[in-house]
């Protein structure tokens, strides 16, 4: 228990550091020492855990509960879980491959915490989404602010020739969607009965 509302707590500090200031955050961001599997534990976990229970509040106050049980309640909190948590190491990996494409150059590591701290605007706005119907309109626009956000970290964290950013930035979110498309109907395979559960903590939506 200490662990995890130590984890909340950075959390929580972290997203007010990113959301009030998307521009000197990523100084902060720059310095952080830690890897993607620290960055991923502390950050990545919870976001998915929470994000995940507010889908699930909401399709309950929707009254979409009866229609797909309790089991199918489980299966769509594991989809989203599993979807969140690996969209970031896929958006890293495809970051370093297109850096690279580009001119530039990024280690996984910087790549993936370029990746979630972006996408930390998403997911306060994907905690709306326990309200039915408004929540899923917030949830939207705040997974289209995380653009804005990811946009301004390139400078700070991704080296490669500004004159090539846009490239970068396109081509990131580009195969970071079809892979995300790809990867969630092949979970939806393994877990039948899952529905597709969007990312919206991620800059590719």
């Amino acid at each position: 228990m200490p662990n995890a509302l130590s984890s909340l707590t950075a959390l929580i500090d972290r997203v007010k550091t990113v959301i009030t200031d998307p521009t000197g955050c990523w100084d902060v961001v720059a310095s952080d020492p830690r890897d993607a599997r620290a960055l991923f534990k502390v950050y990545a976990v919870p976001m998915a855990v929470l994000g995940a229970l507010a889908g699930i509040v909401g399709t309950v106050l929707m009254g979409l509960a009866s229609l797909i049980g309790v089991a199918g309640l489980a299966v769509q909190f594991v989809t989203a879980v599993i979807t969140t948590c690996a969209a970031g190491f896929i958006a890293a990996f495809i970051a370093t491959k297109i850096a690279s494409f580009v001119g530039g150059s990024v280690t996984l590591d910087r790549a993936y915490s370029w990746f979630l701290h972006s996408s930390m605007v998403g997911f306060v706005g994907s905690l709306a989404v326990a309200v039915p119907i408004i929540g899923m309109f917030v949830a939207f626009l705040a997974s289209i602010a995380t653009l804005y956000w990811g946009w301004k970290g390139i400078g700070k964290m991704i080296d490669v020739p500004s004159e090539k950013r846009v490239l970068f930035y396109v081509g990131t979110i580009v195969g970071t969607f079809l892979v995300n498309v790809v990867f969630t109907i092949l979970l939806g395979s393994v877990l039948p009965g899952s529905v597709v559960v969007p990312v919206p903590s991620t800059i590719t939506q």
